[in-house]
């Protein structure tokens, strides 16, 4: 029996219907695959520009630090004339990796770094300049030891001007620097630490860095790297509440300076010419090629005095000088000259040619009064020397080190500590010319001929090795990398010595602290 014609339009209806849903799903499904092919693709093109972006930061954080090799291994008087290294914001301050070439004015996401360092203020009030930090203005732990082999006790003395240090801790951390096993009266040695889970052995030795200094009975983070957790030179509002559980006082003294600023493992200078050329050795054996280079290099009256007093000595009698410099021919010396000051009013006995006629005295050059040293003392200075080695390491810069390292300084009471500081602050910023080496405590009348004397071996007037964050960032808007670098500018070509990655402890500064006042970028040549 056939079905009615109005049952077969109804089954034709009810196919043609769910034919109709069924490809509206098709649709359906075909337009959420297109949907989220796009949105997979979207996703994938940030995360390419992201990764982009962090390739880019790192290019420029190796830039930076081959930018800042470069600037260090001009000579002296070549970085003093583009603007020196302290606070330099025409060539540290948003230096950008991109062409200088610039066919429209659309802005462009440029990669750029810039070079900061802390401007010395340990609290909210703290913040950046553009420059490096130099080494010297801070206590190397090897001149610790080397004062102690001088003077039994004075590196515990030098420790124990640096706030907050006590007996024990300054003990501990001599223990864990020198190379014997013997616990000083209040230190530390392999007893103590076999005694701690888990148990570990002193270096005896210098650390490798800083950071291992935390390992020394008595040093705490918070002793050695203060309360700024993030390393942005400043102290946050987090940062200034007190510790969850401890007792940290809402705003650190001023006084509570970080060991980690005042102590290095790796100053030094070089011993050259603001020219970058080698400072004459006064103790050099062969004394007519002695007589030959200082005859280049400075008066010839000093050339003879330097060699007769080579040959002859120091004259201490109280007889009468003759006028002019005196007559020798060089032969083999004699005697060697252990500081520069050492010819400061010096005089030299010249012997007869037979033992009946009197020795002829000569008086130095330099004569020992303020005006004759402020005049002579700082050309000597720069074209000699009375140390053999191409670096000096570990002196303390007289222009760089705060209160707290040149207190430390063997000879450095308070009192001169402070009137150095005030000097230096009333120096203003483009004098500079005549304080070039630590002398200039001498010929400004902060201190005496002999105290000066007794300070020369310990302190100089700058270094060569620096420390910096270099900030990678965008001109415009992104992400940003840092890292802490130490530059070792004593050998050519300068070397990197130390890296702390420090992009986990976040951007550390605002975007627009490294804008320039005319435009962001500071285009590299």
């Amino acid at each position: 029996m056939r079905a009615p014609k109005a049952f077969h339009r109804t089954c034709r209806s009810r196919r043609s219907g769910i034919v109709l849903v069924l490809v509206l799903i098709v649709v359906m499904i075909i337009a959420l695959a297109g949907f989220s092919f796009v949105e997979l693709m979207l996703t994938e093109n940030k995360a390419t520009h992201l990764h982009t972006d962090e390739l880019r930061l790192q290019h420029a954080l190796g830039s930076g630090v081959e930018y800042l090799k470069l600037h260090l291994e001009q000579p002296p008087i070549a970085q003093s004339q583009t603007g020196g290294t302290l606070d330099n914001p025409t060539a540290f301050r948003a230096v950008s990796l991109a062409a200088d070439d610039r066919r429209s004015n659309v802005p462009r996401h440029d990669a750029c770094f810039s070079i900061v360092t802390g401007n010395g203020t340990f609290g909210p009030e703290g913040g950046i300049r553009f420059g490096v930090e130099n080494e010297s203005g801070r206590l190397h732990l090897a001149a610790l030891l080397r004062w102690e082999e001088q003077q039994p006790g004075s590196g515990r003395t030098a420790l124990l001007k640096f706030p907050g240090m006590t007996e024990a801790t300054a003990d501990a951390i001599l223990d864990w620097i020198d190379a014997d096993s013997q616990p000083r009266a209040m230190g530390a040695e392999s007893d103590y630490y076999a005694g701690i889970e888990p148990a570990y052995v002193p270096r005896n030795g210098l650390p490798d860095c800083l950071e291992e200094l935390l390992l020394v009975k008595g040093v705490t983070r918070e002793l050695l790297f203060g309360a700024d957790a993030n390393y942005n030179y400043q102290l946050d509002p987090e940062e200034l509440a007190p510790a969850r559980g401890g007792t940290r006082a809402a705003v650190p003294s001023v006084e509570a300076v970080p060991w980690g600023t005042l102590l290095t493992l790796y100053s030094g200078q070089r011993n050259v010419t603001a020219e970058g050329q080698p400072r004459i050795d006064l103790n050099e054996m062969n004394l007519t090629t002695l007589q030959q280079q200082l005859g280049a290099a400075v008066d010839a009256n000093w050339a003879a005095f330097i060699v007769a007093y080579r040959q002859f000595g120091p004259y201490g009698g109280s007889t009468a000088a003759l006028p002019g410099p005196p007559q020798v021919t060089p032969s083999a010396p004699k005697f060697t000259i252990s500081s520069v000051l050492d010819l400061a009013g010096a005089k030299v006995a010249i012997p007869g040619s037979n033992p009946q006629q009197p020795p002829k005295i000569h008086a130095s050059p330099l004569a020992a009064d303020p005006q004759a040293m402020a005049q002579h003392l700082p050309k000597l200075m720069e074209k000699t020397t009375v140390v053999k080695l191409p670096v000096i390491r570990g002196c303390v810069s007289v222009n760089h080190a705060p209160r707290a390292v040149l207190r430390a300084v063997p000879g450095v009471d308070d009192s001169l500590a402070d009137r150095i500081l005030a000097a230096r602050d009333a120096q203003s910023s483009g004098s500079d010319s005549q304080r070039t080496h630590a002398t200039w405590l001498l010929t400004e009348g902060l201190v005496d001929l002999e105290t000066m004397k007794k300070l020369m071996p310990n302190v100089c007037a700058g270094g060569d090795v620096v420390r910096a964050q270099i900030v990678a960032h965008f001109s415009d808007k992104g992400p940003t990398a840092r890292a802490e670098v130490v530059i070792d500018a004593t050998s050519r070509p300068a070397r990197q010595i130390y890296w702390r990655d420090l992009r986990f402890w976040g951007a550390g500064y605002p975007r627009e602290w490294f804008a320039a006042d005319s435009g962001f970028a500071q285009r590299r040549n």
